[in-house]
């Protein structure tokens, strides 16, 4: 039985003990008016009315708690397509500018070619979107890190971000040009604990 149908499920227990307890106290109060004078029958309604309101406080609570559970797992689901689009928007830039094939392959593939002719202002551009979409992942990392899915795509992103650091020139760019004009803490503290920079 999965969160969905246990919730449906004590929602309608709770619902029915509810109808119950009114259904009781129509019937006792307005048709049958005498047996309400009785010690017993007020403390018995009271009773079936203090456990409905019982059932029902848990009842929220469980919603609460299945809610927040869910909330986790669409942020994990959010992040592993978060985490492709991080790839695919990468992939995509390159593939606008194929005269940066060059710089592709000295951060996907770690072949150096001296003999390019470089754009520099391209390069520059690619890895400033390369950092701020590395920055909106650290953040989401950040805010699950006990997740173990997350910990999982965490650790894909570390790979990326060491295969990239391969290239002397990203890691000129995000030292020279990022890191003191755009990064923020978090960035900050992220590179370096996990790459020394």
């Amino acid at each position: 039985m999965d969160s969905t149908t246990s919730m449906i499920s004590f929602e309608k227990i709770a619902m029915i003990l509810s109808i119950l307890t009114i259904i009781m106290f129509v019937y006792s109060y307005f048709l049958n008016s005498k047996y309400y004078k009785y010690v017993q029958f007020r403390n018995y309604v009271g009773i079936i009315t203090a456990v409905s309101t019982f059932v029902l406080a848990i009842g929220v609570l469980f919603q609460v708690v299945f809610y927040t559970v869910e909330q986790q797992k669409d942020e994990v689901m959010s992040f592993t397509s978060f985490s492709k689009d991080y790839v695919d928007s990468i992939i995509d830039t390159f593939m606008q500018h194929p005269e940066m094939n060059y710089y592709y392959d000295e951060l996907f593939n770690g072949k150096i070619n001296n003999h390019a002719k470089r754009n520099i202002v391209l390069e520059n551009q690619i890895s400033t979107r390369i950092f701020a979409k590395t920055v909106e992942q650290i953040y989401t990392v950040n805010t699950n890190e006990y997740a173990s899915d997350v910990m999982v795509l965490k650790q894909t992103l570390i790979k990326i971000m060491n295969m990239f650091f391969r290239s002397e020139k990203f890691k000129n760019y995000y030292l020279h040009y990022y890191k003191p004009y755009l990064a923020d803490s978090l960035m900050i503290q992220f590179m370096k604990e996990h790459f020394g920079l």
